[in-house]
């Protein structure tokens, strides 16, 4: 597995093809990124990207080593959970990508094939390969991040009971803070740094 920056600095400005099939797609990243980063295998195919967010409970790969978050207003993506849009009339498949930071007003992410391609009349899987680009949270349905939450390439305190987010975290638990590169707990007073 390589780290979160590597993984970028490896594939931006590159078609990034996982599986194959229809050029190079926003749902190529996820299988990617998956399997590089995160050590997940086999994470199931998809007929447009809202499914990794409305077929969650029945995907038994990614059920297994993801929680599915639904977005509500001042919730904030955590680095490198993968962020899912809804459908369009403009976009009937939905979106999906890499959060690479984030705060309440909108997230930066890893993406290709998407909303924003410059590119008019782009056929599917046309890609122009790994961008950055800057979203607010409109049409997000959610984010799918990582069971036991190691941040990427950082491993909690040895037995550490380690929360999903900071949003859902209870006393006891432990959350790693990437701004600050340092693990926290939860105490009843609030995040104590370690």
């Amino acid at each position: 597995m390589i780290t979160h920056d590597d993984w970028v600095s490896y594939n931006l400005n590159k078609k990034v093809d996982f599986d194959g099939v229809y050029g190079a797609q926003c749902a190529d990243v996820v299988g990617q990124y998956a399997l590089d980063v995160q050590g997940v295998k086999g994470i199931e195919g998809i007929i447009g990207a809202a499914d990794f967010f409305t077929k969650h409970e029945s995907r038994p790969v990614q059920k297994k080593f993801y929680y599915a978050i639904k977005y509500q207003e001042g919730l904030i993506a955590p680095r490198g959970a993968f962020v899912i849009w809804s459908s369009t009339k403009d976009n009937s498949f939905g979106h999906v990508a890499i959060c690479d930071n984030a705060s309440q007003s909108g997230l930066v992410v890893l993406e290709q094939d998407g909303f924003n391609n410059p590119t008019k009349n782009v056929k599917l899987g046309d890609s122009q390969g790994l961008k950055k680009r800057t979203y607010n949270y409109w049409n997000i349905l959610g984010w799918l991040t990582l069971k036991d939450n190691r941040v990427i390439g950082k491993e909690p305190p040895f037995g550490a009971k380690v929360a999903v987010s900071d949003r859902q975290a209870q006393i006891g638990e432990y959350w790693f803070n990437d701004k600050t590169n340092m693990w926290m707990i939860l105490t009843k007073t609030g995040f104590n740094y370690l």
